[in-house]
């Protein structure tokens, strides 16, 4: 045990593992929430529009319509589309990408609240994080809501 004032490097290596073990707990949650969500929900219209979108012929014609009749900015369709290049454009491999971004959330919390504030305080945003009910919706979803928090 270390002296009055002095931190112990063997206690402070032990809290840290207890953190990153607490950490990779919630974000087993956060993925469990999200998958069940996404795979239970159905696709809405909405999102079959987005489907429609990165679908078109040519990166240009996606472009232009997305600059005359969506008002999302295009990152969230340009991912969307280079994820369905490269794994597929069936509707349960693109939900991949969004229930990713959304548990990619968590740790991303957790690194900012730890900087910002202090591991309790990250670990406690993680978890609410991996348990909002908006945030789990968003990132169930074909649409860019669930980016946002993210970026």
């Amino acid at each position: 045990m270390g002296s009055a004032g002095v931190s112990d490097p063997i206690e402070n290596g032990a809290e840290q593992k207890r953190q990153i073990a607490f950490l990779l707990l919630v974000v087993c949650i956060a993925a469990i929430l999200r998958i069940l969500v996404a795979y239970h929900g159905g696709i809405w219209a909405d999102e079959s529009f987005l489907l429609l979108i990165i679908r078109l012929p040519s990166w240009g014609a996606m472009f232009d319509f997305l600059q005359y009749h969506e008002s999302h900015p295009p990152f969230f369709y340009v991912l969307i589309r280079l994820w369905a290049a490269a794994f597929g454009a069936e509707d349960n491999v693109l939900l991949i990408l969004p229930i990713l971004i959304g548990i990619a959330l968590v740790p991303a919390v957790y690194w900012c609240a730890t900087r910002m504030f202090n591991p309790r305080v990250a670990l406690l945003s993680s978890v609410l994080t991996a348990i909002s009910p908006p945030l789990i919706e968003y990132s169930s979803q074909l649409r860019p809501y669930g980016l946002l928090p993210l970026l």
